[in-house]
């Protein structure tokens, strides 16, 4: 949506311009030329006359420099207004839902005044310094992003002490970069990274020498007679919640500090080539390709190959899925008046290969399964530009890793095939925006996972939530505890006060606190379950 900025040039000048002046002087003294004056020689007695004339050619003389000067400086006020106009921010108006909303997150790329035009490309940097305190209740030994699923059960010395960390690690840097190809196709391109991420030699010790990662990186083609969009590369996944459309940029997260946002939050960020198509001004479909990999988890028959470890290109250090089949994804989003709202579903292909025992002879089997979900989100502005209302759910067979707490995907069944996980994702937050300074928010959120485990007669129990699993050393020191989670939950809530907004950017101080829950499926010996508190505080600059 464009906005057309109109500005008026009001200048005070004399109702006669320099150019007609010169012309009226001009053709005085064509005139006085004419005259007997000067048609012959003139007496002596009329030397005044001649000064006289003389002396009203300098004059007007002087008034044409006059205004040529007063000219040339209303031309550089008008010069100055222009320029203020086409650089200054263009920011497509938003409904009182929008505004509240996105209040809590990082200022939309593209928006800000701080660009350069390089040819015909407009370019804009952006990011955020940020200095964080991080207190958990439980020990996790981790940065900025929490690890829902690995709040430490009562068997662990974690369990029993706390934690504190100070991170600079979520710093980010982005750049924008755009341009019309012509009247009808819009180009651009973004690129995203943080410090989250640690090589092998990264530690706090001294210099903490943490390594960029790559959060984003993709391009963008839209063009304006169809209204079709096109986005490939490293973005985040079409079923991430936006603020309005299906649009880059407006993509909504849950308004904390913790890097790994909040329980129930369905999101990835990934490769994918990605087509939406406007319908109406407010209504849009998507279908997307996006990067396959899956979680798995449980107790698998021997021999069954459901991953391998990275090769040095990848992180040697993690496995890697064996897929076959990207994940699909397709969209319908609509922005009706009041709120905003979207469907979307997810097909998914999980591959394996059933082994061989040791000292068997013969070839595995490949075994490949089809697996997806559906969801849907809500914002609803409840008190228009004040307080709006999110909600989302997800439902589905091998969904974990869409999840902020990352359960599970699938786990293997007694024949060594690829047996998806039944769960549910559900997040629910009100955001307030009662100051132009100052967000409020709170969320609630749950991850649960069903029990996906089958018993063979004679033979061991196999799958995720096994009920032969031994969970009697959960509760002492060092004891036994194979317990597998069966759901998470969290409440979370704080805020961000901007202090200051100007000339030289933005920055504002944030707080929040969260409640984590971790509970297991029961197994001999009973059900243990967790919890975690976390404390994070934030202060944000941002120079763009």
């Amino acid at each position: 949506m464009n906005t057309n900025t109109h500005v008026t040039a009001t200048r005070t000048t004399p109702a006669l311009s320099w150019r007609n002046v010169t012309l009226g002087v001009a053709m005085l003294g064509a005139t006085a030329l004419s005259s007997p004056v000067f048609a012959q020689s003139a007496p002596a007695g009329d030397a005044a006359t001649i000064e006289h004339l003389s002396n009203e050619l300098h004059s007007l003389q002087a008034q044409i420099d006059a205004l040529r000067v007063q000219q040339a400086q209303t031309q550089h006020q008008v010069t100055v207004v222009t320029t203020k106009v086409a650089t200054a921010p263009v920011t497509a108006p938003t409904s009182g839902m929008q505004t509240a909303a996105a209040s809590t997150a990082a200022p939309v790329p593209g928006t800000a005044g701080a660009s350069v035009h390089l040819g015909g490309v407009k370019i804009t940097p952006g990011g955020f310094i940020e200095a964080a305190e991080i207190y958990r209740s439980r020990n996790e030994t981790t940065d900025i992003g929490s690890s829902f699923g690995g709040v430490p059960l009562p068997n662990t010395s974690n369990y029993r002490t706390s934690e504190f960390r100070s991170s600079a690690h979520q710093s980010r840097l982005s750049l924008l970069a755009q341009g019309d190809y012509d009247n009808n196709l819009k180009l651009a391109a973004y690129y995203e990274s943080d410090f989250i991420s640690a090589a092998p030699t990264a530690n706090s010790n001294e210099s903490n020498s943490y390594n960029l990662r790559l959060r984003l990186a993709y391009a963008t083609a839209d063009y304006r007679p169809t209204g079709t969009h096109l986005l490939f590369g490293q973005g985040w996944s079409l079923l991430a919640l936006n603020a309005k459309g299906i649009t880059p940029h407006t993509e909504i997260q849950p308004a904390g500090i913790d890097a790994q946002y909040v329980v129930g939050y369905s999101w990835a960020r990934q490769m994918q080539i990605r087509v939406v198509q406007d319908i109406t001004p407010w209504a849009h479909i998507g279908f997307s390709v996006e990067e396959p990999q899956a979680v798995y988890a449980g107790t698998d028959p021997s021999g069954t190959i459901v991953n391998n470890p990275g090769t040095p290109q990848l992180n040697p250090l993690t496995t890697y899925s064996t897929d076959v089949a990207p994940d699909l994804i397709a969209k319908f989003a609509m922005d009706p008046g009041w709120g905003h709202y979207e469907v979307f579903g997810l097909a998914r292909w999980f591959h394996d290969q059933t082994g061989l025992t040791t000292g068997t002879t013969g070839k595995g089997g490949n075994n490949t399964v089809t697996a997806g979900g559906v969801g849907g989100s809500a914002i609803l502005p409840l008190v228009p530009n004040m307080v709006d209302f999110q909600i989302s759910a997800m439902y589905g067979d091998g969904i974990g890793r869409y999840g902020s707490g990352g359960l599970a995907d699938a786990t293997v069944n007694a024949a060594g095939q690829p047996n998806p996980v039944r769960e549910i994702q559900a997040l629910a937050g009100l955001v307030a925006h009662p100051t132009a300074q100052l967000d409020l928010y709170a969320y609630a959120g749950i991850e649960q996972a069903a029990r996906t485990a089958v018993s063979v007669v004679g033979a061991n129990d196999y799958g995720y939530g096994n009920g032969a699993l031994n969970n009697a050393g959960c509760w002492a020191i060092g004891g036994t505890c194979q317990a597998q989670t069966s759901s998470l939950r969290e409440l979370t809530g704080g805020g961000w006060y901007k202090f200051y907004k100007g000339r030289y950017g933005m920055a504002e101080f944030g707080v929040q606190d969260e409640f984590i829950t971790r509970n297991t499926f029961g197994a001999r010996g009973g059900a243990p379950n967790t919890n975690m508190n976390v404390v994070m505080t934030s202060f944000r600059y941002y120079p763009f």
